[in-house]
């Protein structure tokens, strides 16, 4: 395909490649990237979306104000406000896209969405900059460039590792009530079996990331583990700065291990470094080894509750339920011993226990799952993973629940009725039925389907 004439948009329009994510820093940068490579292919201009969000601190996502990345010359040229853009456009979604046909669609509006940030077929591939000039060519911040600079100081082997890791909102914020994004957060085993690994092999290991006092941890108990996190603090690099520094830190290794961070992949599309998915590792983790709450010993006294019972969660989060023991059970007994009010790990707890016949327990659990008191986390793991039509908990965990009698257990009948849409209509009527009470995010939801079905 001939490189489009930029100028040659429908009606005068000159077509403009715009790049849209509304999740994470990384994440942003890579879809301006592929924006990027996308516009220098057809001949086209480019811009992009900064979508406002109220991602609570915690989620560590750094995504406030694009005038703490771009300089304002930058802002002026690409920042696109969300008013132009369309809902008609077309977007290059994945890979498959054809993308000759979306430049001839585009030049109606005048613009082509990016969203994924994928690899698409693009003509005159070889001709075309490299990510990492593309990256260098964007106008930053002096805050920013000044980050960078100080990580291609840094004294790195060029052999060396990085673990990064990941916590925010998965951990902490507004990703941590359910296990949909569980694989992108290393766990604490994880980590020390893969620290260690790589240190049998006599290669420097870089942890970084989020989780300070685990970084600190693993650097304190395994000699090859380093961290860039005391170069950091002193640097006195603010949140948004730091991230550029890891980035560019990371990009000058050999290897990123991560569970699919958006850090991780743009360091590695930024220089010659392999991208390791930890979940495909085999890190030799058996589950009957960690059931007796090994990070209850005090050498883990300043690791957060949190990833503790996330750690826990993940020895058996991949486990099918024909293939549960009861050292599962204890390991999701332990998943909630340390986050006692997370609503998500009372919910496992409450699955689990019902595959083993414990109903009396499963129903208390239940209980406190869908009732009004308050939990740990967001968003409510009732509507927005058991009832999501996106992201509905898979069927064979809550079908654990279906045999409840809801004479005998009724909280547990509740909740595995609301797994099943045809049903959502009666589970109010069935609530005062029974005397559950519901949490008030329960209650709206419902209101919200019987006046859809209105």
């Amino acid at each position: 395909m001939a490189p489009a004439d930029p100028a040659s948009g429908s009606g005068g329009k000159a077509l403009r490649v715009v790049a849209s994510r509304e999740d994470g820093l990384c994440m942003r940068l890579l879809a301006l990237l592929q924006a990027r490579r996308v516009a220098s292919a057809i001949g086209a201009d480019y811009g992009f979306l900064w979508p406002e969000t109220d991602f609570p601190e915690q989620d560590k996502h750094n995504v406030g104000d694009p005038a703490l990345i771009f300089s304002a010359p930058y802002l002026d040229r690409h920042l696109v406000p969300a008013a132009k853009v369309q809902s008609c456009v077309p977007i290059l979604a994945h890979a498959k896209t054809p993308l000759d046909e979306l430049v001839a669609e585009a030049r109606g509006p005048g613009i082509l969405l990016v969203e994924r940030p994928l690899p698409v077929a693009l003509p005159n591939e070889a001709d075309l900059p490299s990510n990492a000039d593309l990256f260098d060519a964007i106008d930053w911040t002096e805050p920013v460039r000044q980050a960078m600079a100080a990580a291609r100081e840094l004294p790195i082997d060029p052999a060396s590792a990085a673990i990064h890791i990941r916590g925010g909102d998965i951990l902490h914020g507004t990703c941590s009530n359910s296990g949909t994004y569980a694989h992108k957060a290393v766990s604490v085993f994880e980590i020390e079996a893969l620290a260690g690994r790589l240190a049998k092999e006599g290669r420097p290991v870089w942890l970084i990331g989020q989780e300070p006092d685990l970084i600190a941890h693993v650097v304190a108990t395994n000699s090859a583990a380093r961290s860039l996190d005391q170069t950091r603090q002193a640097l006195g690099l603010s949140d948004v700065a730091a991230v550029f520094f890891d980035v560019i830190a990371m990009s000058r290794m050999a290897e990123v291990y991560s569970g699919r961070s958006g850090v991780a992949h743009l360091a590695c599309q930024l220089g010659d470094a392999r991208y390791v998915d930890t979940k495909g590792l085999d890190l030799a983790l058996h589950p009957a080894d960690y059931a007796h709450d090994p990070l209850a010993a005090p050498v883990y006294k300043d690791v957060s509750g949190n990833l503790k019972s996330h750690s826990y969660y993940k020895l058996f989060y991949l486990t099918e339920p024909s293939d549960w023991t009861t050292t599962d059970l204890e390991l999701a007994r332990l998943m909630l011993r340390w986050r006692p009010n997370g609503q998500f790990a009372k919910l496992m707890l409450c699955i689990m226990s019902a595959h083993f016949g414990h109903w009396d327990e499963a129903e208390a659990l239940a209980v406190s799952v869908i009732g009004p008191e308050p939990h740990e986390g967001w968003p409510d793991v009732v509507v927005d993973h058991v009832m999501s039509r996106y992201d509905r908990m898979p069927k064979q965990l809550i079908a654990e629940l279906a045999p409840a009698r809801a004479e005998d257990h009724p909280a547990c009948a509740f909740l595995a009725a609301c797994a099943r849409p045809k049903e959502t209509s009666k589970l109010p009527s069935f609530a005062a039925r029974h005397g559950l009470a519901l949490s008030e995010a329960l209650q709206q939801h419902l209101a919200r389907l019987a006046e859809a079905r209105r």
